[in-house]
């Protein structure tokens, strides 16, 4: 088969639709080329464009994550700090090694004033 290749007859038609094309179909072929090229131009520009909005949605996404991460912390604190206190007002923990705690711990004098020290 491959032997017959270059005696291999065409289909019917075959030089009618492929022989030298007119004037008029040759523009029209650089006028699909141009339309091409301004199709790639644009699809280009969306990609670029939906890239951005992915970086947008991810970065307030992330943003997010911190901000209830934050939340959750101070909300962990919150509720240790009331379990401990709780504690030392109900004579479970020794006052006086919590007092020594703080006296340890607060440097800025508002704080201090708050745990009276």
């Amino acid at each position: 088969m491959l032997r017959n290749w270059p005696n291999m007859r065409r289909p019917l038609g075959f030089r009618a639709r492929h022989a030298g094309a007119s004037a008029q179909q040759r523009e029209t072929n650089v006028g699909n080329v141009r339309n091409i090229d301004e199709r790639i131009t644009e699809l280009h520009e969306k990609l670029r464009q939906l890239k951005a909005r992915q970086a947008r949605i991810a970065a307030r996404r992330k943003a997010l994550d911190v901000k209830l991460e934050r939340r959750a912390d101070t909300r962990r604190k919150i509720l240790a700090g009331a379990i401990l206190l709780a504690r030392v007002q109900q004579g479970r923990f020794d006052a006086a090694e919590f007092r020594s705690w703080l006296e340890e711990a607060l440097t800025q004098l508002d704080d201090r004033e708050l745990f009276g020290l």
